[in-house]
């Protein structure tokens, strides 16, 4: 859909919201929320499977990075295992662990971006620029710096549309 196209390329960092919101500054100590971190994530379906409710003053030190609906989150530590997720929720009671580099499409669809880094091209990339031998991690800037096809938005929307169709027929045939 897009490969035969003579799409120029582009970096995601142009095309997300750079600016994090802290958990810190958004919850009173004594508030609650969901924390999601890396093993609440199902590497198999791309999808959240757990969350763990804390008070601010509770919770993990990871604990840091505010959701927002159709975030991306893509963990930073082992990308060879793909964990990797697309929250689905409401903007407020919901914080990622820093082991994610959150990904707030802002000039894209989100779909259209998750599909991007959930691809093996992506895998492969981040595998080779990891460092640490027993605990292989990424920067944010490495997964910030990757570079997709920046095809135009009516084509990225009908991708997402076509996915989310596909999705659905998925979720009919598990049942």
């Amino acid at each position: 859909m897009f490969l035969s196209k003579s799409f120029e390329t582009i970096k995601i960092r142009s095309l997300v919201d750079l600016n994090k919101q802290s958990a810190k500054k958004n919850y009173k100590l004594d508030e609650k929320f969901e924390y999601i971190d890396i093993s609440s994530i199902d590497n198999k379906t791309n999808t959240i499977i757990s969350s763990t409710r804390y008070a601010l003053k509770d919770a993990p030190s990871r604990a840091q990075q505010c959701l927002k609906n159709n975030d991306i989150l893509v963990s930073t530590v082992r990308p060879n295992l793909k964990n990797v997720a697309l929250y689905q929720g409401n903007d407020y009671g919901y914080v990622g662990s820093s082991g994610f580099c959150v990904l707030r499409a802002k000039k894209c669809n989100p779909y259209y971006l998750m599909y991007n880094i959930i691809s093996d091209d992506f895998t492969d990339s981040m595998v080779k620029l990891t460092t640490g031998a027993s605990y292989p991690a990424i920067r944010d800037d490495v997964v910030l710096d990757y570079q997709i096809i920046n095809a135009p938005l009516e084509l990225q929307n009908e991708f997402a549309s076509l996915v989310e169709q596909v999705d659905k027929l998925k979720f009919i045939n598990k049942k």
